[in-house]
């Protein structure tokens, strides 16, 4: 098990991660740096099955237009950087969690767990990838695995599903080199159950219980209230410039209800002030 760390304020955990839409991260070329060049790659690649490349070409353009969300983690315990651009300038807190859970999906349903698509993958984990070196062995490989698709034989196919949560994966990891040094891990939540309407597959009120917006520079912004357990944190760091002391947020957390025995907490070592 691993941990990452999400800075944040401590006052401000309510059980639940903001999965941002993706047209509000920091980056602006989200999603294109992968899709574009990809897409290129594609088109200039002869397949042995023409219709497995239209294939891929619609899904391509199926990932440009819908809606992801994006929690952003930094595999960096202590980084000044990250205390000043995230951390209210180095008076909050990071938050260490286990990464083997974040995938989870712990919604409540009064009508049993059948009605949830199990097949369909909502939820994603990949590690944030900066080079270009890194970039073009992904494309390398992802267009190879292509060429070996064979043509569907029916409406559905497992093998085009498990290729285009691949493609929606690292369409949503690909950055931006000059962010390299926040070394991030990302959750991506695909807003599917949104905007296709897929409530009836949950109980009344699901969508607006767990869906909300936020406005991101004066546009309403799309959110997603994901899971966060207190039993999966493992580890809370203190801002260099705040004046907590660690045995006043181990009883903190032990009021809002974290297992305080099995969490670490240490003050960070960045001298900054």
């Amino acid at each position: 098990k691993s941990s990452i760390l999400s800075s944040c304020q401590a006052s401000r955990i309510s059980g639940a991660c903001q999965a941002t839409n993706i047209c509000s991260m920091n980056d602006s070329t989200e999603r294109l740096d992968f899709l574009i060049a990809f897409k290129e790659a594609i088109q200039n690649t002869a397949f042995p099955h023409e219709s497995v490349k239209n294939e891929i070409v619609k899904m391509i353009d199926f990932i440009e237009n819908d809606h992801f969300g994006i929690i952003s983690f930094s595999r960096e315990r202590d980084l000044l950087s990250q205390w000043i651009s995230y951390a209210d300038d180095g008076n909050g807190y990071a938050i260490g969690v286990d990464t083997t859970n974040l995938e989870k999906i712990l919604k409540r349903r009064k009508r049993g767990f059948n009605t949830i698509l199990r097949d369909i993958g909502n939820v994603f984990i990949n590690q944030t990838i900066y080079t270009n070196e890194e970039k073009g062995s992904v494309i390398d490989y992802l267009v190879e695995k292509c060429k070996t698709m064979e043509p569907k034989t029916g409406k559905w196919s497992s093998a085009f599903i498990s290729l285009q949560n691949e493609l929606l994966k690292n369409a949503c990891s690909f950055k931006n080199s000059c962010f390299k040094e926040e070394h991030e891990t990302r959750l991506v939540k695909w807003f599917r159950e949104y905007h296709q309407n897929d409530q009836e597959l949950y109980e009344e009120g699901y969508l607006k219980e767990n869906y909300d917006h936020r406005s991101v520079s004066g546009i309403p912004r799309l959110y997603y209230k994901h899971d966060l357990e207190p039993s999966w944190i493992k580890e809370i760091i203190i801002g260099p410039k705040s004046n907590a002391e660690i045995d006043d947020i181990k009883q903190f957390a032990k009021e809002l209800g974290f297992p305080a025995d099995q969490i670490t907490v240490t003050k960070s070592k960045a001298t900054y002030r």
